[in-house]
């Protein structure tokens, strides 16, 4: 993929979620079971956490149980991180030092590095177009961590047969328009339209690929995994992909 064709397409999932971010952030308030259960056996009472791809805030409603907790969360949308900020009022936790910025994950050069214990990805990483991008981002994650520090990220699993938003349904059906101007779009970009309207751009992820970002970013892999509601599952019937480093 051209640099060109992957600012155009990262320009145009941040406008979309711009647009989305009201009936987006209320169609997601849960947590996630395999995230909750990450959480439990990777994040201890007093931890460093950065959240990039934060959202409307939804992780921090899973870490606020946590003793003394530091908490920074990051994403492009200014809509979703207002969102995430009037969300934080809601918590009852006075001890939680948590805040909401909006800023580009391409680049956290102002971020210094050996801050964190803990990154996440919560379905964000999947958002990332180009190989050059994805390499950028783990480079740089593995530099913000601290020694012995952990990534924990998730990525939709877009191979389960007969999903509406898998590669298959969408590369049969070629139903956005812009596929015809972006030319460079390999087999894995997947663009899908939220309520049809609104296009979200997603690269299909596979174990193996994960695998290799990981270990070419120096991490080593804890825990790589197609999961369903916080059970282990096969390609073709897990909802996301669960992959945790270590540095």
């Amino acid at each position: 993929m051209t640099f060109t064709t992957a600012l155009k397409i990262i320009k145009l999932t941040q406008n979309s979620y711009s647009q989305i971010a009201d009936s987006f952030a209320d169609s997601r308030f849960s947590s996630w079971t395999e995230i909750d259960a990450a959480i439990k056996k990777y994040v201890q009472p007093g931890a460093k956490i950065l959240d990039l791809g934060c959202g409307s805030g939804r992780l921090l409603k899973s870490l606020s149980k946590i003793f003394n907790l530091s908490y920074l969360g990051l994403d492009n949308c200014n809509r979703l991180i207002e969102k995430a900020q009037k969300n934080l009022q809601t918590l009852k936790n006075n001890k939680l030092k948590a805040s909401f910025v909006c800023h580009d994950i391409l680049n956290l050069a102002d971020l210094p590095e050996d801050s964190f214990n803990v990154i996440f990805m919560v379905a964000s990483f999947h958002h990332l177009p180009s190989a050059e991008l994805r390499q950028k981002v783990m480079a740089n994650l593995f530099r913000l961590l601290k020694s012995n520090g952990v990534l924990i990220m998730t990525n939709w699993n877009l191979w389960q047969p007969g999903a509406k938003k898998s590669i298959w349904h969408n590369k049969l059906k070629h139903n956005y328009q812009l596929k015809n101007d972006l030319h460079s779009l390999g087999f894995k970009d997947v663009i899908t339209l939220w309520q049809n309207k609104s296009p979200l751009y997603y690269y299909a992820f596979t174990l193996r690929e994960l695998r290799q970002l990981f270990r070419a970013a120096n991490f080593q892999i804890l825990e790589n995994y197609y999961v369903r509601r916080g059970q282990k599952a096969r390609w073709w019937n897990g909802y996301n992909i669960l992959t945790v480093g270590k540095k």
